[in-house]
């Protein structure tokens, strides 16, 4: 019999080939599920690989939630925060890699009919592919906003106006934009 309410369970075992003896055994039913873990501890922004995963047996009650339940998902991702060995990851608990670091020298695209722009510039924020960040533009002091489209490259959409005007006049990344461009 099977208590549902508190996982426990009782069985009547007999045993063949010898004289009738029943016994009584009590124990607790766990469910359990194999979940990826980290085999050794990994600091928040590692690049997860197949290596640094191995499945294991958890109590179900402990995988709720956004858990990680194929190691496949976490092949190339970083990790938002250090992880433990043995203790199970979290899907929020994984983030696209950073293509471009804050401060890092960033090839600035800016593509229109007829005109293809290229120049150097500095991100003001990092982030993974897709996001959209601040760059300074050095030559001009202008900050615009560009969309990350690789590691250190940045896409600035035809038309988009600059966060703050050439010369670095007002706006929330003037000061900042004064002293990098006065570098």
């Amino acid at each position: 019999r099977i208590s549902q309410t508190r996982g426990r369970w009782l069985r009547i075992v007999t045993a063949d080939g010898m004289a009738p003896l029943r016994l009584r055994v009590a124990g607790r039913l766990q469910e359990m599920v194999s979940l990826p873990v980290p085999t050794h501890r990994l600091p928040a922004g590692s690049l997860l690989h197949a290596a640094d995963l191995r499945l294991a047996r958890i109590p179900a009650r402990l995988a709720e939630g956004d858990m990680l339940r194929d190691p496949a998902q976490a092949e190339g991702m970083a990790l938002r925060r250090m992880a433990r060995p043995g203790e199970p990851l979290r899907r929020s608990d994984l983030q696209q890699p950073e293509a471009v670091a804050k401060g890092a020298r960033v090839a600035m695209r800016l593509l229109a009919p007829g005109l293809l722009l290229l120049a150097q510039g500095e991100a003001l924020q990092g982030g993974p592919v897709g996001a959209r960040i601040p760059v300074l533009n050095p030559a001009s002091r202008a900050v615009l906003e560009a969309e990350i489209t690789g590691p250190g490259q940045v896409r600035v959409t035809a038309g988009s106006t600059p966060i703050t005007p050439p010369g670095g006049g007002g706006g929330y990344y003037s000061s900042y934009a004064t002293r990098v461009a006065g570098r």
